[in-house]
């Protein structure tokens, strides 16, 4: 490892050749987006995470494009197990790589010191609004790629709250949602859960329409906690993702 060399925001990526399902092979080096292209690396055809979070992607992929971004998603799966993986997955939009080198991974991945920032302002539309360097912006020596995403539905205790990657040690995560207007007493469920599947009952509560479902869990999970809320056993809004 100590061979890599590290990668620097607005400088050329190292050269990135991958198979996809349907033929052709897409290079890094040929992508010419508006904005960006987003390399998304999923372990592969045995991970249920990846399936939920690579279907989600597909319904934003129009989303993605409009604001000049362009996606793919690679593992070093085989043909076949990669095309299964594209039909079970429904991912009808999505290019989809396969055969990644874990060699040509590293090389790819290594010396980004990536910030994810999550906010919660329900004066901003849903998703990335921000980018540090900016995108088109001039080359620089920083080596800090800085993305702010708004995830949260509402507002916590102050205008935003703010979540930054962490290491695998224990950590308070906060999690909230709205609850619609008209809708009776139901009894709510937070549950989360981690890459790797594990799923944990956080809280139980009676809630009705109009009320704020708001909390904070500590979390031993390493990595992103992912939020669901179930109302009367029924799953309700968008699953929260925390780095």
């Amino acid at each position: 490892m100590t061979d890599l060399q590290p990668l620097i925001p607005r400088q050329p990526a190292p050269a990135l050749d991958v198979a996809t399902v349907g033929g052709g092979v897409w290079r890094l080096a040929d992508q010419k987006p508006q904005s960006f292209t987003m390399l998304v690396f999923y372990r592969g055809l045995h991970c249920p995470i990846c399936s939920r979070y690579l279907g989600d992607l597909e319904g934003k992929l129009d989303e993605f494009a409009k604001r000049g971004v362009a996606a793919i998603a690679v593992s070093s799966d085989d043909a076949d197990r990669a095309a299964e993986a594209k039909a079970k997955w429904k991912l009808a939009k999505l290019t989809v790589g396969y055969g990644l080198d874990l060699a040509a991974a590293r090389e790819v991945a290594s010396g980004w010191d990536l910030e994810v920032r999550v906010l919660g302002n329900p004066g901003l539309p849903e998703g990335v609004v921000a980018q540090d360097p900016v995108p088109g912006g001039p080359a620089g020596a920083a080596r800090t790629l800085v993305i702010t995403v708004n995830a949260h539905p509402v507002r916590l205790s102050t205008s935003g709250v703010y979540a930054v990657v962490r290491g695998p040690e224990p950590r308070t995560v906060e999690y909230a949602w709205a609850i619609q207007p008209g809708i009776g007493l139901l009894q709510a469920e937070v549950w989360a859960s981690d890459l790797e599947g594990r799923r944990i009952l956080v809280s139980r509560a009676s809630v009705r329409g109009g009320d704020i479902l708001r909390g904070e869990w500590r979390s031993t999970f390493v990595g992103p906690v992912r939020f669901e809320l179930l109302l009367g056993g029924v799953p309700y809004g968008e699953p929260l993702l925390v780095p």
